[in-house]
């Protein structure tokens, strides 16, 4: 019977994220005209589907390539509009439309904003799916980072797997922790500098899905550095902007902390170096 709590539990954590789904509303109110056609990639249980039928899209084109799509076309049922959204369980990359479409919507951020892949396949289906006049949802992406102090946190996610548990040497698992990031609540007493804004990109004329940039730090006060913190805000349309920020209403998402192999000890008014590259696949 508790097969399926994670997955319950996921997508209750993102439809009871009132500020995420309210915010998503409205931009598609803003955008979607009676009659419209509109793409949704990454439906998962096709809440922005469903809202692109309530602003008045004549037809959806739902992409979604795990298997909650098969909730989501039950969703779909359930509301009488199983007639003007056509559910595609595939890979974006792979899927050929019939007609070009007027909306490109997607909330395909995570943590950090693009390890899901979210620039390649709103450029991929910009290029592929989208009218020469028509619009997206998000428009723009920003990612920002600063440096914080957080022993405990990293302690208990990073240094944990330094000491034997029950007689077994886990350390291993430290450079596996070390190289990811983790989900983090943060407080901004916890930042040794004033957040930076490390790329911003306009998603209407993106040429790569690839993100590299550096930035500069200037800390504030003394202390150790335990690692990098990170998170996103996307324009939605104008004047509507998400973000999952310190102190940001949004609770679906926590901020991406990036471990240093070790902590570095500051004084104030002393520069940090950063670059931060993803890959295509937007890891």
């Amino acid at each position: 019977m508790t097969k399926y709590t994670d997955f319950i539990n996921y997508n209750l954590s993102m439809l009871t994220d009132f500020a995420r789904v309210e915010a998503y509303q409205t931009a598609i109110k803003k955008v979607v005209r009676p009659g419209d056609v509109v793409v949704d990639l990454g439906t998962g249980s096709g809440i922005l589907a469903l809202l692109a039928c309530q602003a008045g899209a004549k037809r959806v084109y739902a992409i979604e390539s795990e298997k909650v799509i098969h909730i989501a076309m039950q969703v779909c049922r359930r509301n009488r509009l199983e007639d003007r959204v056509v559910f595609l369980n595939e890979i974006s990359f792979q899927v050929e439309l019939p007609q070009r479409v007027d909306v490109v919507v997607t909330e395909t951020m995570g943590t950090f904003g693009p390890e899901e892949g979210l620039v390649g396949s709103i450029i991929d289906a910009r290029d592929r799916f989208l009218k020469p006049s028509g619009a997206l949802i998000p428009r723009v992406l920003e990612l920002f980072l600063v440096p914080v102090e957080v022993p405990g946190f990293y302690e208990h996610m990073i240094d944990f797997w330094t000491s034997d548990q029950f007689g077994v040497d886990f350390s291993p698992m430290r450079q596996l922790a070390m190289n990811n990031f983790h989900p983090i609540k943060l407080h901004p007493e916890a930042f040794l500098c004033d957040p930076v804004s490390l790329v911003r990109v306009n998603l209407a004329t993106a040429t790569t899905s690839e993100i590299r940039s550096e930035v500069s730090f200037y800390t504030k006060r003394r202390g150790k550095v335990f690692g990098l913190a990170g998170w996103f805000a996307v324009d939605l349309t104008e004047g509507h902007r998400l973000s999952n920020a310190p102190g940001s209403p949004t609770s679906h998402w926590g901020i991406a902390f990036f471990p240093l192999a070790r902590p570095v000890a500051v004084e104030r008014g002393n520069r940090i170096r950063t670059v931060i590259a993803s890959q295509s696949n937007g890891a």
